[in-house]
């Protein structure tokens, strides 16, 4: 498999962490299916999805996709799985060598964009993988206690340092990641999905 793909001439690897029903899902199959081709190879990494939560990966199998599977990664914070996952991911790197890793949702955009620093560490700017993570919402006001919230914000502000474009899918959320929660400057690399560059 890894073979067959190296051929190609832009490998994008893209992450995230489950298939379950919904736009992020759609978003990382409808991206993998469509930068496919001479030009471009994708592979799509994920975990698995929940036991009470609707699977997509069918629509993943409607367009010639066969996800690689990360059992570790999920949704939920745990230290054991999550460094598994994270190994995991670095193994895929090294084995599928991407020139370009698209992160989605919080947990693949953690653990995906730290793997992607460690092995861009020492190359400088010559054969670094660009990094790019897509906000698909954000949990930065009304899911955790003020002292998660703060944590989780200085965390996505450390990964935007090593992250070569952001993409958010309003201008209301470009406000809340650029201007309300300063994860990144608004004229570093933020791009809101219809809404332009800034």
């Amino acid at each position: 498999m890894y073979q067959e793909l190296q051929k190609k001439t832009i490998r994008i690897l893209r992450i995230i962490a489950r298939l379950n029903v919904g736009g992020p899902a759609i978003q990382a199959i409808s991206l993998t299916s469509e930068l496919s081709s001479d030009s471009y190879q994708s592979m799509l990494v994920c975990g698995n999805v929940s036991p009470h939560e609707g699977d997509m990966t069918y629509l993943a199998r409607e367009k010639n996709i066969q996800p690689f599977v990360i059992p570790e990664l999920g949704r939920e914070i745990s230290v054991v799985d999550d460094w598994k996952a994270f190994l995991a991911i670095r193994r895929i790197i090294k084995r599928f060598k991407p020139h370009i890793i698209h992160t989605h949702t919080a947990k693949a955009g953690t653990l995906g964009r730290f793997a992607a620093f460690s092995m861009n560490l020492g190359f400088g700017g010559k054969g670094k993988i660009k990094v790019v993570h897509t906000f698909h919402g954000h949990v930065f006001h009304g899911y955790f206690s003020l002292l998660k919230t703060f944590v989780f914000i200085q965390i996505e502000r450390l990964l935007a340092k090593f992250t070569d474009r952001i993409v958010v899918i309003s201008a209301l959320q470009k406000i809340d990641i650029c201007d309300r929660f300063r994860v990144v400057k608004r004229a570093v690399s933020v791009t809101a999905k219809n809404t332009g560059r800034l």
